[in-house]
């Protein structure tokens, strides 16, 4: 959704802030975000390519029940694929278009030769069905370079990055999930390396509708790290049921590492009302 941005975006402008926009609503009005360009090494590589494997799929929160070959394997190739555009190819090409147009030269030459026919076919059209949403146009043209430089959040400059996605499909959401991954990277890098360790300006994300921007990877373990480094997260939920079902059994490691809970009313949902309850206590007002 799009309120915060419509409400506050002008308002920071008005203060001094260089506001960049991540639209996956308005693709026409975004910011562009290349994941290329927070690429070092391969563990970048690696990292990169787990989550688009896990976001990229109908719910990322669901567990795998089919054979973990499909996935492992598209994971390899995926990285493969990367791996070959970032130390293979110039700069320029350095993007995820250039990551398909491999993809799909590969499928005519055959280069896949790593296992059995049947099974590598299947993981290439395994990989080239998550991948799809790369060949709209609109996804091409927002990551085929970079404008959000997200490595000024970790300067002394005054940056406020919008992240908008839409709220009637969670299709282009992967992409929400892969780049605040790489900011937390990138924000904790930059903290590590100051004499301090610590970031010359407090960085807070507020995370309206968290559920909804997909899964970061080891989330339950950044929130439990980032504070030491000048990093705050607001997490927002409808309910303690979303979080259960986009963490699940780190959902508890996740709120034990917020140091306040604000409960705008429980809903009508039991869970939470019987949980939040409990934390209240009996007592006379």
């Amino acid at each position: 959704k799009g309120e915060l941005l419509d409400t506050y975006g002008n308002v920071l402008v008005s203060q001094g802030y260089d506001v960049k926009v991540f639209n996956l609503k308005d693709r026409d009005k975004s910011d562009h975000y290349n994941p290329f360009a927070y690429i070092h090494d391969t563990d970048d590589i690696v990292v990169v390519a787990k989550n688009l494997i896990k976001n990229m799929k109908d719910d990322p929160r669901q567990k795998n029940t089919a054979d973990p070959i499909w996935e492992e394997g598209s994971t390899s190739l995926l990285e493969a694929l990367l791996a070959y555009v970032y130390f293979e190819q110039p700069p320029e090409m350095h993007n995820m278009n250039s990551v398909m147009e491999l993809f799909v030269l590969m499928q005519h030459r055959g280069l896949y030769h790593m296992a059995p026919d049947k099974t590598a076919q299947s993981i290439d059209v395994s990989l080239g069905m998550r991948m799809s949403a790369f060949n709209i146009p609109s996804i091409m043209k927002i990551c085929e370079d970079d404008t959000i430089h997200l490595e000024e959040l970790a300067s002394d400059k005054k940056v406020a990055l919008f992240v908008v996605t839409p709220d009637t499909t969670t299709a282009y959401n992967f992409l929400a999930a892969v780049m605040f991954q790489q900011c937390f990277q990138i924000l904790v890098h930059s903290a590590d390396n100051r004499e301090d360790h610590c970031l010359p300006r407090h960085v807070r994300f507020l995370l309206d509708e968290f559920p909804n921007i997909g899964m970061i990877p080891d989330f339950q373990i950044l929130i439990s790290t980032i504070r030491s480094r000048n990093i705050g997260c607001t997490l927002i939920y409808q309910s303690i049921a979303q979080l259960k079902s986009q963490y699940g059994d780190d959902w508890g490691t996740i709120l034990e590492n917020c140091d306040s809970e604000l409960v705008l009313g429980g809903g009508n949902n039991p869970e939470s009302l019987e949980f939040f309850g409990k934390q209240l206590g009996k007592r006379t007002i």
